[in-house]
């Protein structure tokens, strides 16, 4: 009951479509899956207790595919760490791939990853991502050549869509559960001696969506949680890891380098030529009144303490036959 999309000339690709609650986009995965010109395709679809009309989408699209065998998974819920650990253990190709149900595959995408496979002896290829969904205007990544330093670093991303050949898995799982499990599959692959070839001008199309575990996570706890999967691998792997405290000072840089990350040194420069000195130092004020939290309640606080003192100055006649109608603008 595994699909065979075509003839076994080429290697076996097991893709492992993960679905949660995405019914609204599965069935354009699956067919992205269906029309890939890789001639030797294992399609293994994994419902994780999905509680919209996911099982629907999925079964009207297996009753559409005339011909193909696709093993179907239908359960209750488990997580994303469990399903993607089932389908690496139901997989049976010498490369595994895995593709989230709200993402989809270009027509080549399988080929262009094999051929770089085949042509670097690569056990892991990752692709660029095109972004695709709620937040449209970013540009695609441009992912520098893998060193397992960048990796640590965050400078670049291994999707779980790239293909892995499975013999190089060993004895890796997804483990961590609250944030980033592929961060810490690929880290620990890397570090066991697998080797990752970046496809340049292959690209994943990647759903941005509002109320992914991204999304919703404080970046502060992503932080914290990152720092422990470092520490973990640093226990083993001694120098082969990063100290974490160089992913703390990227993830969270102080006012210093924020603004000369971005830009600003020169952005006021530019200013003073323009407007002056006066002029420029009240939008620099105004600039770090607006995004500072303190600044603004700091703000406020003076605010309200000039009103008070300009409301005490009037003597306001509270007689029952007095009639007064005062307007104060202060601002």
């Amino acid at each position: 009951m595994l699909v065979r999309l075509g003839m076994k000339s080429k290697p076996l690709i097991s893709v492992i479509i993960t679905n949660y609650n995405y019914g609204k986009y599965v069935a354009k995965a699956i067919k992205s899956v269906l029309v890939q010109t890789y001639p030797n395709i294992e399609l293994i679809i994994i419902n994780d207790g999905s509680t919209d009309d996911s099982d629907e989408v999925i079964k009207k699209v297996i009753r559409q595919s005339l011909g193909r065998d696709i093993r179907y998974i239908s359960r209750e819920n488990k997580g994303v760490v469990y399903t993607r650990n089932e389908g690496m253990e139901l997989a049976t190709g010498e490369f595994i791939c895995y593709l989230d149900a709200d993402d989809y595959f270009n027509k080549s995408y399988l080929s262009k990853s094999y051929k770089i496979a085949v042509e670097y002896n690569a056990d892991v290829i990752y692709p660029n991502w095109h972004f695709v969904g709620e937040w449209l205007g970013r540009p695609d990544t441009n992912f520098p050549e893998f060193t397992p330093e960048l990796l640590q670093l965050q400078k670049l991303h291994v999707t779980p869509a790239s293909i892995v050949r499975k013999k190089s898995i060993k004895n890796h799982i997804f483990e961590v559960e609250k944030v980033a499990e592929d961060w810490d599959f690929f880290i620990g692959l890397s570090l066991d001696g697998a080797k990752f070839k970046l496809a340049k001008d292959n690209h994943i199309n990647y759903r941005i969506r509002k109320g992914t575990r991204g999304s919703r996570n404080d970046p502060k706890d992503d932080t914290r949680y990152f720092v422990e999967i470092l520490q973990k691998y640093k226990k083993i792997y001694g120098d082969r890891v990063i100290n974490p405290k160089r992913l703390v000072k990227l993830r969270h840089p102080n006012l210093i380098v924020r603004a000369l990350n971005k830009g600003y040194v020169g952005k006021v420069q530019n200013s003073i030529r323009s407007d002056g000195v006066y002029a420029t130092t009240r939008k620099v004020a105004k600039k770090i009144v607006l995004c500072s939290r303190w600044a603004w309640r700091i703000f406020l606080y003076a605010r309200n303490v000039k009103y008070q003192k300009v409301t005490r100055s009037f003597d306001i006649e509270k007689s029952p036959n007095a009639r007064l109608a005062i307007i104060i603008h202060l601002y």
